[in-house]
């Protein structure tokens, strides 16, 4: 896992372009795009699910 560096700015990823989306009334998603612009344009696309206690009420129901 790479880790902010003081010493070598450069080998910290940039992020950025952050989107939610309900993928169910129970669990929705939160990605990001991250880049290394100095390691050949590499990049993760990371994915966080959150899984609701009550349905969330802005999902669609058919959502599921």
């Amino acid at each position: 896992m790479l880790r902010d560096d003081p010493d070598d700015p450069r080998r910290v990823p940039l992020s950025g372009n952050f989107h939610i989306t309900a993928a169910s009334p129970h669990e929705s998603w939160v990605t990001d795009g991250e880049c290394r612009p100095y390691a050949g344009f590499r990049g993760n696309v990371l994915l966080a699910r959150i899984r609701w206690k009550r349905p969330n009420r802005l999902a669609r129901p058919d959502a599921e």
